[in-house]
């Protein structure tokens, strides 16, 4: 039948099936995956509310030419650590050693709040 319509009034009936799965397409993608929270130094301390499959995402400046770095302090009950990066600036200066540590974490629980403590650490 949906066929046949098309062939009647194709690019209306085409037009709102195409946004009709769209819109289905984007609430399956919704449910499948979490929110995604970027928190700070200043604010990587604090007490965050999850869902499961939220990501925690907490960037940190740092120079690792200085031997330290970052080193996340949480709960792997209900927290895994899925990467740990060093993002450098787009237009860095040849020898700048500065980046942004960005620690990446997803919530195994299905309501949970969590602190993340950061600590620097020597090498």
């Amino acid at each position: 039948h949906f066929f046949a319509l098309c062939q009647i009034d194709g690019p209306l009936v085409m037009s709102r099936f195409l946004g009709a799965m769209a819109l289905v397409m984007a609430l399956c993608f919704c449910i499948a995956y979490g929110r995604i929270i970027t928190l700070d130094k200043e604010t990587s301390s604090q007490v965050v509310s999850l869902g499961e499959r939220d990501e925690l995402h907490i960037e940190l400046p740092e120079d690792p030419s200085t031997g330290y770095h970052w080193h996340p302090v949480y709960d792997e009950n209900v927290l895994k650590l899925t990467s740990k990066r060093c993002k450098f600036a787009a237009k860095r200066r040849l020898f700048a050693r500065n980046c942004t540590t960005v620690l990446s974490f997803v919530s195994n629980a299905k309501r949970i709040d969590a602190r993340i403590d950061v600590k620097r650490m020597h090498r």
